[in-house]
């Protein structure tokens, strides 16, 4: 499956909702530019969508709304992530919110244990 290029008018809409936190960390996760909070991703995007993990019914309430939809990419369902069909169609205010309640939600998980193989990543080895 070839998933495609996030087009640049919905990067930028990313760079304008995301706030100037020292907790979020940007990097990419499969080529698509995302925002992490102690080591787990916490929203960013895929294709044309924003996808943003929040809790279990906030998601819910969303998807039944039909403001979001499940994420699903290749057809694998990532628990506790809901995607924006259409950003640019939302109001900034109301896409600000939904990323604020991402932050609050994953700033309040435990961080993300650091794996062996994610150590030997960073160039550390144990012993």
């Amino acid at each position: 499956m070839t998933w495609r290029r996030s087009p640049d008018s919905v990067v930028s809409l990313l760079d304008e909702i995301t706030p100037d936190d020292a907790r979020l960390v940007r990097r990419k996760m499969f080529g698509y530019a995302s925002v992490f909070v102690g080591g787990r991703l916490c929203f960013g995007l895929h294709e044309h969508r924003l996808v943003l993990r929040l809790p279990p019914e906030r998601r819910t309430a969303l998807i039944e709304a039909g403001t979001a939809a499940v994420f699903a990419p290749a057809g694998r369902q990532m628990a506790n992530f809901a995607a924006i069909e259409d950003p640019l169609a939302r109001g900034h205010d109301a896409l600000r919110l939904l990323v604020d309640e991402a932050i609050a939600h994953v700033a309040a998980l435990p961080p993300k244990p650091r794996t062996r193989k994610g150590m030997r990543k960073a160039g550390r080895r144990k012993g």
